[in-house]
């Protein structure tokens, strides 16, 4: 059965606020040479606006696509992330697992490069051209 969440109280007003990350926000990684879209081929039956809310656990290679060219290793990119994302929303569990934030970060094993989400993907916003 499926979920569907309009609005969600991320922190306290006393708190910085955080957004919740759905399938197809934007991540970068610092040794990548492009962004990509989070992919989330199966969902967890929990959507806001239409779009399936993810998870600290989602960063398989399946959800984290390659990011062009690892510019550590030279090589293409590959990513690997041996950890779930870190910071999710302590008290909001999808499927078990914290919910995932737009402030999270994972790591890849294969380049060592700090994974961050640079848009919630709640909204539309296209990857802009990107080349050297």
């Amino acid at each position: 059965m499926a979920q569907v969440v309009d609005n969600l109280e991320t922190e306290s007003a006393e708190q910085e606020q955080f957004s919740y990350v759905v399938h197809g926000a934007i991540v970068s990684c610092e040794h990548g040479s492009h962004l990509n879209y989070l992919n989330l081929p199966q969902d967890h039956g929990v959507y806001i606006k239409g779009k399936a809310l993810m998870n600290v656990g989602d960063r398989n290679p399946e959800n984290i696509p390659t990011f062009g060219v690892c510019l550590q290793l030279e090589k293409p990119c590959t990513p690997v992330c041996s950890i779930d994302w870190m910071e999710g929303m302590e008290n909001v569990h999808v499927v078990g697992k914290q919910a995932l934030l737009n402030r999270c970060h994972t790591q890849c094993s294969a380049g060592g490069g700090k994974i961050d989400i640079v848009h919630d993907g709640q909204e539309e916003l296209d990857i802009p051209i990107q080349g050297f």
